[in-house]
């Protein structure tokens, strides 16, 4: 199974919770993080939570309305979005319009933004039963296996990792 978190869950955890969520969570599950921090198309994977770096956003009018109806058909749970030094009327808009579309919709200070960039580019969810750590954590518990418990012990680690079967050969 694939990472799922609610978004309402998620919303509360780390560095998450400094950010402010402007419309309902909607039940929606969120199955991994996306960085958009450039114009241009993008690929996330469905109910994906996008995070968007400033200035990414068109301005209010048809290009914006059309920005938001490609991010809902292409299945995004929501946006996250630094908006630091943009007026209130202007993020109020764009909680609108979100509203609209059933989009979450958070904004986050410049500070903020790129805390989470950091925190949650170097995590791995386990594809077995989505735990997550950092990558540090998961090299630390393979490498403990192996030692500890020898080749079967870091299979299973691994296998549990990635959600595939491992096997060494030898020869």
């Amino acid at each position: 199974p694939e990472m799922k978190l609610k978004l309402e869950y998620l919303a509360g955890c780390g560095t998450f919770s400094e950010c402010r969520f402007r419309t309902p969570f909607y039940e929606k599950e969120v199955r991994g993080l996306a960085f958009i921090c450039r114009s241009g198309p993008a690929v996330w994977e469905p109910q994906s939570l996008l995070l968007v770096c400033r200035g990414l956003i068109p301005d209010d009018g048809e290009r914006l309305n059309e920005w938001l109806n490609e991010r809902k058909a292409q299945e995004a749970a929501g946006l996250l979005v630094d908006l630091s030094g943009e007026s209130e009327e202007r993020i109020s808009k764009l909680a609108e319009a979100c509203r609209e579309r059933e989009l979450v919709f958070g904004t986050a200070e410049t500070a903020g933004f790129t805390a989470l960039i950091n925190d949650y580019s170097h995590l791995i969810a386990s594809r077995t039963d989505g735990a997550v750590k950092s990558y540090d954590r998961v090299l630390e518990d393979l490498q403990r296996r192996f030692y500890t418990s020898g080749t079967d012990s870091l299979l299973e680690g691994l296998s549990y990792w990635t959600g595939c079967q491992a096997a060494l050969i030898v020869g």
